[in-house]
């Protein structure tokens, strides 16, 4: 009965967090759409030996035994190398490559994307432009940041919103260092 209910608040947090994430700005270059669909993917050595190809949008599971590249996946990404053009949703992986844009919830060792909406937690955070949320980790970076940042080192080129960390950069600000808290508008 618990593993029930587990599985049923797993669930529903997957399919919340893709629902809120899905509005965030596109930046970087622009994915293919995906041509199929497929229920779960599971992927041993990239395109070339997963079970579903890599053209495919995937909802609502992935599988990264060790590594799978998508167009696009929805839902739960879980593993140890995750590769996909958009993502939305719930990814637990160790290192996590997003080309275009991600939404949801991303837990890794490693996480980079061209844009993301939600909540990350990584030790090493790379968003190349747009970031609205909750971003965590030792050493989180974004072009645009719009939300907060909460780390050792936190870099951004813009701000609007919080850097709670022990090093907080601004690159367009006049005073592009400040420690401990920075709060841009």
């Amino acid at each position: 009965m618990k593993a029930k209910w587990t599985f049923l608040m797993v669930a529903a947090a997957v399919l919340a967090t893709t629902a809120w994430g899905a509005g965030g700005a596109r930046v970087g270059h622009v994915a293919e759409e995906p041509v199929g669909w497929s229920p779960v993917q599971i992927g041993i050595g990239g395109e070339s030996l997963q079970l579903a190809p890599k053209e495919n949008q995937i909802i609502p599971l992935r599988l990264n035994l060790p590594f799978s590249e998508d167009a696009e996946v929805i839902g739960l990404d879980l593993g140890l190398f995750g590769k996909a053009d958009n993502a939305k949703g719930l990814q637990l992986n160790l290192f996590n490559f997003i080309e275009d844009h991600g939404a949801g919830v991303a837990v890794a060792i490693y996480h980079s994307a061209s844009s993301y909406s939600g909540i990350t937690l990584a030790a090493f955070n790379n968003i190349e432009g747009d970031y609205r949320g909750l971003q965590m980790g030792l050493f989180p970076k974004a072009s645009w940041m719009r939300g907060v940042q909460i780390g050792v080192i936190n870099r951004c080129h813009h701000l609007r919103g919080i850097q709670l960390g022990l090093v907080n950069i601004i690159k367009a600000s006049p005073l592009p260092f400040f420690p401990m808290l920075r709060i841009g508008w």
